[in-house]
């Protein structure tokens, strides 16, 4: 096999792999994972009509903020059960992006985009300005059950 054939099949599968990613559904739940590595909480992902949305649905043990005390307006003081996470974003080229994050944190919302790393990992980023200015999250896909199907 010459050289130009290994490198059309190594650019085919490489589209190939691409398309597959791009075609996946974000639907579901996912665990959000912090910088040291523990899952915080629970978190539903929909999507209706074109356009993604995530809401907590539960909290685990190493949940540290459960409110949203920094929020403004309405949502001051609101769990994050009742809170919309990601919100406004739409699809383009397999990443979702033109909507909002809020970080719990400090009440702020941020642009965000999310796209998938592989097929169980979400990497889900907010950012001021442009994408290079930001911090991004891993969330990982959690299998549902009757237990967790909320």
């Amino acid at each position: 096999m010459n050289i130009n054939c290994k490198y059309f099949i190594t650019i085919c599968l490489a589209i190939i792999f691409n398309s597959a990613i791009q075609a996946q559904n974000p639907e579901g739940l996912w665990k959000n994972i912090d910088d040291d590595g523990n899952a915080k909480s629970v978190i539903r992902i929909t999507v209706d009509e074109g356009v993604l949305s995530a809401r907590v649905v539960k909290f685990l043990p190493s949940a540290s903020i459960k409110s949203c005390e920094k929020c403004q307006g309405d949502e001051k003081g609101m769990s994050l059960l009742d809170i919309d996470l990601l919100e406004g974003l739409r699809q383009h080229d397999g990443t979702w992006k033109g909507g909002q994050i809020l970080n719990p944190k400090t009440g702020k919302r941020y642009k965000a985009l999310v796209s998938f790393e592989d097929e169980h990992t979400l990497n889900v980023r907010g950012y001021i300005g442009k994408p290079i200015f930001g911090k991004s999250y891993h969330w990982k896909r959690v299998v549902e059950t009757p237990d967790n199907a909320q």
